[in-house]
């Protein structure tokens, strides 16, 4: 599917219908105070996409206008610090993503916030990158660009990252390291700014979110994923698994809704439940169809709680063997 920038966010924004129900003309009754959700990425990404996809779905469940708050920069990490730091009451929601909470928060220096601190309440969507490459770049696929770059000087092609330390960052890294690339790596704060200079031609190539967003973008294409299976909305996308440079290989990113760890239980249960039924709604689905984005099944707070631990220590094995991991 191919949209502009312009009518992807009209689309992410379509109001929804406002009727409530009990629950929420309650919550209304008792304040009619926003209910915040924090985005640490900028405007026009695909997790600030999937956000405005929820936000009308929560305004309805909540009773209360859902406001959305970008605080980019640091790979995530400036905006995930912002909204520690703010009294619980303020809080809200917030987009936490394996690049941020995960990799880029134990990787930056002088760090205090831990990953250990926040709390999922859903995973929003999940799967593999999409490796793009600028319209212009004689390789379609993996394997070609294996060629191409091993007849290149060494670091003669740009491979851009969200940050040292990002999701996308240890990937490619992994990738490279198995496969035996050299590129010279360029750091963004975001997807649109990397989208716009993969167009422009003055990136190469890059570790994005497979979605509508990023398949659709002019002047960019995908030449392979690298989630273990092909995805159903792009069936003819090659796996790098299926590459003879990197069989085998597969690695699939995530984001979800959060909260602080040290959120009162009650504010938990109802943002929970909020975050729940809105993923689970009808309009939430449709317009996460459109935008080729594929919820997981919804996880028990056990199995939520394990998966987070899981994925801190997994990749704070792989940030100390880069040397990335900062000192506590």
């Amino acid at each position: 599917m191919t949209m502009n920038r312009r009518t992807l966010l009209q689309s992410a924004s379509l109001a929804l219908a406002t009727a409530g129900f009990p629950a929420a003309r309650a919550w209304a009754q008792g304040s009619d105070k926003p209910l915040n959700l924090l985005v640490p990425w900028p405007a026009g990404g695909p997790v600030d996409v999937t956000a405005r996809i929820l936000q009308p779905e929560l305004s309805r469940l909540s009773g209360v206008p859902v406001v959305i708050e970008n605080t980019p920069g640091a790979g995530g990490v400036i905006g995930l610090n912002r909204y520690a730091q703010r009294p619980q009451a303020e809080r809200g929601l917030v987009m936490i993503s394996v690049s941020d909470a995960i990799t880029s928060l134990p990787a930056a220096q002088g760090q205090k916030l831990k990953p250990e601190e926040f709390r999922l309440l859903n995973i929003v969507a999940s799967g593999g990158a999409s490796l793009m490459v600028r319209e212009g770049l004689p390789a379609r696929t993996f394997d070609e660009l294996v060629r191409l770059m091993r007849g290149q000087a060494a670091q003669s092609l740009k491979v851009g990252h969200l940050g040292v330390g990002s999701w996308q960052h240890l990937t490619w890294e992994e990738l490279a390291a198995r496969v035996g690339l050299t590129a010279l790596q360029v750091p963004y704060k975001g997807v649109p700014d990397i989208l716009r200079d993969l167009g422009a031609g003055d990136l190469d190539m890059a570790l994005l979110p497979g979605n509508a967003a990023v398949m659709g973008y002019p002047r960019v294409r995908a030449i392979a994923t690298s989630a273990a299976m092909r995805t159903s909305f792009y069936p003819d996308l090659p796996t790098l698994a299926e590459s003879t440079a990197a069989a085998g290989y597969s690695a699939e990113g995530w984001w979800a809704l959060g909260v602080m760890r040290d959120t009162a239980p009650a504010e938990v249960d109802r943002l929970e439940r909020w975050s729940h039924a809105a993923i689970g709604s009808h309009a939430v689905a449709s317009a996460f169809k459109a935008q080729t984005i594929n919820p997981p099944p919804v996880m028990s707070r056990q199995d939520l709680d394990s998966f987070f631990k899981a994925e801190i220590e997994r990749f704070r094995v792989q940030l100390k063997r880069l040397g990335l991991l900062a000192a506590a």
